[in-house]
Parts: C-alpha cells; sequence; structure tokens
C-alpha cells in the first residue's frame, strides 16, 4: 500500500487480518474513500494447523490467534509490524483440543479461550510486553443436554468477561448453561449457572453498555435471547428469548452463529447459517428489548463471523465455505445494510480483525 503525506485534510484506509484455517492469516487493506481492496496476502503461514480466530489487544500492536491441530491447540502472539506482515512473539503449544474462541479484558492482561471439543476454559496471563503467560484459571463443565448428537457433552463455545472486568463468562453449547464466574481475592468462583431452552445450544454473546442487557445466540434453536446482567455479581436474569427470523421462519435447515451489537448500541446483527441471511435488530436502549428490522441477504455461504470498522460504518462477514469475505455499508438511521463490491477472495475465513489507519490525503 503506498504511503501516505502530511496535508490538511485526513482521510483513513482500513487494515484487515482474517484467520483463514489452514491457509493461516491473510492481510489486506481496504481505501474507505475510494472503495477499493488496495492489497491482499498472505501474512502468516500456519499449515497443517488451522488458525480459527483473531483477537487484537486493546492496547499493542499485537494480534493473539489459536490454531488447532489433532487433539491439541496451540495460542500465539504476534507482533503486527509497520506494513502489516505478523511476527511471532510466543506462543503455548499444548493446549486442550478444540479452541473455538478467545476473548482479552479491557485491561489487556487476561485472555481467555474456550475449548469446545475438551469441554473446558483456560484464562492465561498477558505480560506486559503482550507475550503469552502462564496459565492463570481453568475451568472444568460437565454434563449434556437434549440433542443426540451436538449436546452428549461439554461445549464451551465462547468466553467473555464483563464490562467493568469483574465477570467471566462462558456459553456451553453442549450443556446448554451460560456460566458466570466472579473473581475475588485473585480466586475465580462460579458465581451462576443461567439454564437456557433444552436443546437450544447457547453459542456467542454480546453485551450492550447502555442497558446492561447481554443477548445470546442459541445455535441450535436459531434463536437470542436476552439477559439483564448485575454489574457488579455478574448474575444474568432472562428479558426475552425470540427467533433470528421474526416475520417468517425459513424452510430448510438453518442455525445461528455470530452475535455483534453496532458501536452506537442502536442495533444488533445475527447470522444465520443454512440461508445465509443478517437479521438485524433494534435495541430499545433503557428496557435492551429487540425490535426486529430486517434480514438482508450475506452474500456469503456458511457466515461465521461479523465485525465492524472503529466508526461502525462498514460490516465485514466472513464466508467460511464461499472463501469470501463480504462489505457491506450501514445505514447510521435505520441499521440496515447495503452491499456492494469488492467481495474478497479468502481461503475459509473464520474470524476477521479490523484497524483504521488514519493519514493526511493530499
Amino acid at each position: 500500500m503506498p504511503e501516505h503525506h502530511n496535508s490538511d485534510r485526513k482521510e483513513h484506509d482500513l487494515r484487515l487480518w482474517i484467520a483463514a484455517g489452514q491457509h493461516g492469516i491473510f492481510k489486506a487493506a481496504f481505501s474507505v474513500e475510494n472503495q477499493t481492496v488496495c492489497y491482499l496476502a498472505c501474512a502468516q503461514e500456519t499449515a497443517p494447523l488451522r488458525m480459527t480466530y483473531l483477537i487484537k489487544h486493546p492496547d499493542k500492536p499485537i494480534l493473539y490467534g489459536i490454531l488447532r491441530g489433532e487433539g491439541f491447540s496451540q495460542i500465539h502472539a504476534y507482533q503486527i509490524l509497520d506494513n502489516g506482515d505478523l511476527q511471532l512473539i510466543n506462543s503455548l503449544d499444548d493446549c486442550p483440543a478444540g479452541a473455538a474462541h478467545i476473548s482479552i479484558n479491557d485491561e489487556g492482561s487476561l485472555l481467555a479461550v474456550a475449548y469446545y471439543l475438551s469441554g473446558q476454559a483456560g484464562i492465561y496471563a498477558i505480560l506486559p510486553s503482550g507475550a503469552l503467560g502462564i496459565l492463570r484459571y481453568e475451568i472444568h463443565h460437565s454434563g449434556s443436554s437434549h440433542h443426540p448428537e451436538r449436546q452428549t457433552s461439554p461445549h464451551p463455545h465462547w468466553t467473555g468477561f464483563s464490562l467493568n472486568s469483574n465477570s467471566f463468562y462462558v456459553t456451553d453449547l453442549g450443556i446448554d448453561q451460560i456460566c458466570c464466574y466472579h473473581f475475588k481475592n485473585n480466586q475465580l468462583k462460579l458465581q451462576q449457572k443461567t439454564l437456557t431452552t433444552q436443546g437450544a445450544g447457547p453459542r456467542h454473546m454480546a453485551f450492550h453498555k447502555a442497558s446492561h442487557t447481554a443477548y445470546v445466540t442459541n445455535e441450535l434453536q436459531a434463536s437470542v435471547s436476552a439477559y439483564r446482567y448485575n454489574p457488579e455479581n455478574g448474575q444474568l436474569t432472562e428479558i426475552e428469548t425470540i427467533k433470528s427470523f421474526v416475520k417468517s421462519e425459513p424452510e430448510r435447515p438453518h442455525n445461528v452463529s455470530d452475535i455483534k451489537i453496532h458501536p452506537s448500541g442502536q442495533f444488533l446483527y445475527v447470522l444465520n447459517r443454512g440461508v445465509d441471511l443478517i437479521s438485524v435488530f433494534q435495541v430499545a436502549q433503557k428496557t435492551g428489548k429487540l425490535t426486529w428490522i430486517a434480514s438482508e441477504p450475506a452474500h456469503s455461504t456458511s457466515s461465521r463471523s461479523i465485525t465492524f470498522d472503529a466508526e461502525g460504518h462498514l460490516m465485514f462477514v466472513s464466508g467460511e465455505f464461499s472463501d469470501t469475505v463480504v462489505i457491506f455499508h450501514i445505514n447510521s438511521n435505520t441499521g440496515q445494510l447495503e452491499w456492494q463490491p469488492p467481495i474478497l477472495t479468502v481461503p475459509e475465513p473464520m474470524a476477521i480483525v479490523t484497524e483504521t489507519i488514519v493519514f493526511n490525503q493530499g
């Protein structure tokens, strides 16, 4: 991407890193002004391991990724170089099997991993340098639930910290539970087990700051549950559960995957796989209740993840089976999506990280 020099008018590009399964990590740059892809290339090879998730440190130019092998996982920390390339800082090489998701607390001091296949979660220290440190806390789940194939054992699918970092959550698809743990005196103690409907399969979770509401996608029943959360102890109280398709339920098999709240807090988006649609909801700022607005075509197959730019003008959706990253423009008044080319061709995209690059335009 060309260098940009001093001027009075500031524009910005977006830099992207994409977890691309066995193909590693791809880097790309997108010109917001010209609506064009400036470059797209592989930034890190990982074969035969599969890069399945990426997240950026809240303050440092560091990416963290999870890789899955046969019977084990790895966690890698990468320094972001000036040109967008990645340099390995360190790695944890003998982690439990089936890592599915990672999260970082707002302070950037702890990194959590959900191990889908192993029925457990781990919280690791992040050193002041950004390197990965020791395992601080280890959580093991037990039990089963209703679905004869997907729920014969625990399957943690997502981890996350509360907005004040006092609590820690694990959504477990295999046992239909959202487990809340509380940090106290350097210990992590189980605070609450929230039971979902049998066979719901809670997958991902998103927090709404203004209304103290948490939203969960129930993968197996293609629904969204809203919970009031207590900032002091992290406990959840259900508000409502609605189908991801409010107006009409598709006839062909489908489930939900990712869920994200728009940076403005006004809208919530849910990915529907099998039908490849994006459900758009209005968020009531006081009550947290959802109002369905639209279901927009995802223009991809098996849509897996949603990412916004920092300003909330653009949405990026990864299509795992179509080998595509699709870009949508977001209407700031209605929340509705407008798809416009280009579509990025990336093999097996699983997750996307964006970063704004501000420069002076002459």
